[in-house]
């Protein structure tokens, strides 16, 4: 229910007026009811609370992704990468706003690590290993939906297994590419 949600987080509000958490789950909340614009607002306020704070920091990434704002998604997802190498949500959105920005080199090399690191039981892995076989090969239809540290994706999408993982290079690696 996330009337009895909302009700909780005033509460705890009240109580811990600058706990980063709340003003997190605030904005998952906001999400979840379609409000990307308090979402933003809401998470952004989390960051600045807790700016070393993956979790915060990949969500935050996420709801950028979802307004479209790919250069600042990078750049937050870049900072949560630094503290947390090989965590396996920031990889992929961070990925993802490299493809939605129309850079299918950074794109291919990031959903390339993300294989590489994630379990073979994420839900986002055949999404991700179908999305950089089309990478590769140039065919090249719509990225698919960013995810939070909840672990849901922020959009539908239709999942299919495929089999082997394609390994993509860095694209610093390529001559005549640039970061």
């Amino acid at each position: 229910d996330l009337a009895a949600a909302r009700h909780w987080l005033d509460r705890a509000e009240q109580v811990r007026p600058d706990y980063p958490k709340i003003a997190a789950t605030r904005a998952l909340l906001a999400v979840r009811e379609g409000d990307t614009a308090a979402a933003l607002e809401a998470i952004d306020h989390a960051h600045r609370l807790a700016p070393d704070d993956v979790e915060i920091a990949v969500n935050y990434g996420a709801i950028l992704i979802q307004r479209e704002r790919f250069a600042d998604a990078r750049r937050v997802l870049q900072t949560a990468l630094r503290a947390s190498p090989s965590h396996t949500e920031a990889i992929y959105n961070l990925a993802l706003a490299d493809d939605l920005a129309g850079r299918a080199d950074r794109a291919a090399y990031g959903y390339g690590r993300f294989l590489a690191l994630a379990s073979h039981a994420d839900p986002q892995r055949a999404r991700v290993q179908q999305r950089l076989e089309l990478l590769m090969g140039a065919n090249v239809p719509a990225a698919p939906a960013p995810v939070s540290t909840a672990g849901a994706t922020t959009a539908s999408a239709n999942d299919s297994e495929r089999g082997s993982a394609v390994a993509a290079p860095s694209p610093e690696s390529r001559e005549g590419t640039h970061p």
